[in-house]
């Protein structure tokens, strides 16, 4: 089982607050209580403090970058990270990264 859509949207500006902290992690217990082993979110692509909060927490940048073909021209990238152990990097994400 893989648990996808996770993560809330985090706000605009600041630092992630410890009821961010809190949603992901109820969000990830239920999923591991359900038999999730691995875990899966999406993050527009313009979420940058976001993607730092998911780095922060295990998640790793995987696969293609969605596109969604909604008014906004949302694009995202998936995130994932396994309930147990360690995932490799997957290739064509860390060659598409995006340096800060």
């Amino acid at each position: 089982m893989i648990a996808r859509n996770l993560g809330g949207a985090l706000p605009a500006r600041g630092a992630p607050t410890d009821e961010d902290r809190a949603l992901l992690d109820a969000a990830e217990a239920y999923a591991i209580a359900a038999g999730a082993v691995r875990l899966v979110l999406w993050s527009d692509t313009r979420f940058d403090r976001a993607h730092r909060f998911y780095e922060k927490r295990s998640y790793v940048r995987s696969g293609p970058v969605r596109v969604l073909d909604d008014i906004s021209n949302s694009l995202e990238y998936e995130y994932g990270k396994p309930v147990d152990g360690i995932e490799v990097l997957d290739a064509a994400a860390a060659e598409s990264a995006i340096r800060r």
